[in-house]
Formats: C-alpha cells, structure tokens, sequence
C-alpha cells in the first residue's frame, strides 16, 4: 500500500503530525469547561432501509470504521505556525444521556485525534482513531467548496506506515428548507445554496486576520454544522445532521461523562478515594495548627512518627504514616513506593500495559480492567441513580456521578448516603 504521507505533506518521517496521528507521542491534556479550544460534534443519521441493509452486510473493513460516525468531543491541544493537532474522545452508540435519560445503546469511549491544517484556501482535517492492535483507521475530509467535502476513509497499518484500505466520496450540503421540501439545492433553484459560498468566504477571512494558516475548531464549527447528503454509489444517500456545541447542557453533560471516565482510568475509585482522604487530613492538619499559631516543630520523614506543638507548648507525637515518597514530576507524594511506582507509570508515562481480552481498550492497572470487564463485558450494575435512573457498578462512581450531575437535587443526595 501507500505510505501515509500520501494524505498530507505533513505526515513527514518522525515528524510530530505522524507520531501524534498514530499515537505514538502522549496526549498533553484533558478538557477543561473553561476552554475555549473545547467542542461537541453530536450527528444524527437518516439511512434508506435498503441501504441499511447493504450496509449492515458490508466487508468488515468498512464496519470497523463506523467510530467516525460516532459524536465525539474534540480538544485543540497546539497551534503551530501552519497547523493544529488536538485530541477528542467518540462516544461509541451515542453520547450517554439524551434527553436526560439514560442511553442504553452507549458502549464506551473511543481515543480519537486529529490535525487540520489549510491547504489552497482549503481546509483539510484528518483524524484518526486506534481500532486494535495493529490497526488505525483514518478519517480525512477537505473542503471542496462552500456545499461540498472530499471525505476519505481508511485503515492503516502503524509499524509499516502504509495505507491498506480506503474509501473517497464527496459530500454534499443541503439547506434545511430544501431538506424539508425534499426538493432540489442546487445554486440554480435554490437562493440559500449561494449563502454557504458567501460563509466560506468568511471563514477564510477569519484565517487571514489570524495570520496562520489553521482551521480553529471555531472554524470546523461553521463548516461542518449542517445537513449532509453522503453518497452510497447506486444505493440511496444517507442524510447526516451534524449539530456542534460549546455550551450548553448536552455539551456540559458530554464534559462531565469525559471527565469522570478520565478520573476512573487514572484512579480507581478506592485509590481516588484514599489519596483525597489523605490530602485533607493533612490540609485539615495544617490550617487547625495556622489558627492556633503554632508552627510545626519537627517532622520525621521516615514514614513512622511526626511530631508538633500544641499551644501549651507541649509534645504532639503521631504514629501515623508520612507520605515518605516524592514523585520527581509533580507535587504528589505517597506513603508506599509501590504507590509511587503506580503513579508515575500511569500518570507520567501513560502506560496502559493491561488490554482487556474482549477489546481493544487498554488500561493503567490490572484492577481498572477487571471493573471494565465487570461493567462493559458482563453487564454487572449493581446501583442505580435515583433521579436518572443510570446504572453504576459501584457506589464511588454513583457519588462522583450525584456530586457532578445532580449536585442540587436533594432526593439523589440523600440516596447516596
């Protein structure tokens, strides 16, 4: 097959847009509700029945790249000069609540990144996404015009760097009074076709007063909103309505669902709950002896006795254990080397060592693979939210899941006791 430089001259040998699309460089961040380099894509699909059933018979190639079909949440992580990079996660069967239920045809997290970068007045975004060991597929769309896109789908293979699959249509807007009359857009009998034309050239304008030539996720937003036609050769078309956000409370409800996955593949949730434990003992420590005016006198940093003053002037001897082991890489410390080990394994060195043998998600730590197995693998949910009516395996992930959703309902408080 091809090499993967094919598809953009930015794919370069050891360059970082090639690392970072076959993810061998590590992700820097997570998203955060206050950036503005945060965006929900949430699509919806009309397909023909017999197209669904041509599709549903597909090679299995063409099935393993359904996650670019998936709503995801995407993240700008750099700006160089002449292109950006970020990262994003699919929310494989939709996202988990809809409508404030809970979607029971959601099956997890699929890693996805992405580099977009202009290209002849043209944007071209491609994002790729780790279907299995060996095996990443990718997604590459270029804007053609204000009301069509080259769309190129494809599997690769990593180690090799070559192209083994792929797949080119050309996509096509609509506007929502022709999709609702079911007539015509072309630019000849329908006015509103001239208007996405007249949007290109603003988005164009945006880059130019940028002084870059980067499609923002800004940028993406008016581009790829809208209704799409998606050519399926002699079958019928499907018809896609993507939706973006960067407010709101699908896009908060997305975040926190993100947000809550990224804590438990860090943390389980006894070790979550543990480390939180023992920061505010000792931050409750602190802050009691700053109201007294009392200093500390002397410490052992031998993980067996620590020792302050009260305000009498006496000895305070404590048997408890001091946090002996310092992580060279952050503020964290820990009582047991193991721990520390732990950490900088799974925190610094994003190793996922444990894949779980029903999928290819891998995990930190042996214990974060059992649960994932338990939950996603056997269907094991043992508590149930009382406002949503959403399942959890434990009752951490209902707390965390009461504190970040239904923070102000008193009922779902209460249950969670």
């Amino acid at each position: 097959g091809r090499h993967i430089s094919a598809i953009s001259a930015y794919i370069q040998w050891d360059s970082l847009p090639l690392n970072w699309l076959l993810f061998r460089s590590e992700r820097q961040d997570v998203p955060t509700p206050k950036s503005s380099g945060v965006l929900l894509f949430n699509v919806s699909f009309e397909i023909p029945e017999m197209t669904a059933f041509v599709l549903a018979n597909s090679d299995q190639k063409a099935k393993r790249l359904s996650i670019f079909s998936q709503p995801c949440l995407l993240m700008t992580e750099l700006v160089a000069e002449d292109y950006a990079i970020g990262s994003g996660y699919a929310f494989l069967g939709g996202l988990p609540e809809l409508e404030g239920r809970e979607n029971n045809a959601f099956a997890g997290f699929g890693r996805i990144r992405f580099l977009s970068y202009c290209e002849d007045d043209r944007v071209v975004s491609i994002v790729t996404s780790q279907l299995g060991p060996g095996v990443i597929g990718f997604s590459r769309s270029r804007e053609l015009d204000g009301r069509h896109n080259e769309t190129t789908l494809g599997l690769l293979d990593p180690a090799s760097e070559t192209i083994d699959y792929t797949r080119t249509t050309i996509d096509e807007r609509i506007c929502p009074r022709c999709y609702e009359t079911k007539a015509s857009c072309a630019p000849e009998t329908c006015r509103n076709a001239q208007i996405y034309d007249e949007k290109r050239n603003m988005r164009l304008a945006m880059v130019a007063r940028s002084k870059l030539s980067v499609a923002t996720l800004e940028y993406t937003l008016s581009w790829i909103e809208g209704i799409w036609t998606l050519p399926m050769g002699p079958l019928e078309p499907i018809v896609c309505k993507a939706m973006c956000y960067s407010s709101g409370i699908l896009f908060e409800n997305s975040l926190k669902a993100v947000l809550q996955n990224e804590v438990a593949s860090v943390h389980p949730p006894r070790s979550s709950f543990r480390f939180v434990k023992l920061a505010l003992e000792e931050i409750d420590q602190i802050l009691s002896l700053a109201d007294e005016g009392t200093p500390t006198t002397t410490s052992s940093f031998e993980g067996k006795t620590s020792t302050t003053t009260d305000s009498t002037g006496s000895v305070i001897t404590s048997s408890k254990k001091i946090a002996t082991h310092a992580c060279p890489d952050c503020a964290a410390s820990f009582r047991r080397k193991y721990d520390l080990k732990t950490h900088c394994a799974s925190v610094h060195e994003k190793k996922r060592n444990y894949k779980c043998p029903q999928c290819p998600k891998t995990f930190t730590q042996n214990g974060h693979m059992n649960m994932h197995i338990r939950v996603e693998h056997t269907g094991d949910k043992r508590h149930m939210c009382p406002s949503c009516k959403k399942n959890f395996p434990i009752k951490s992930k209902l707390v965390r899941h009461v504190q970040a959703v239904h923070a102000n309902n008193r009922l779902s408080k209460a249950a969670v006791q």
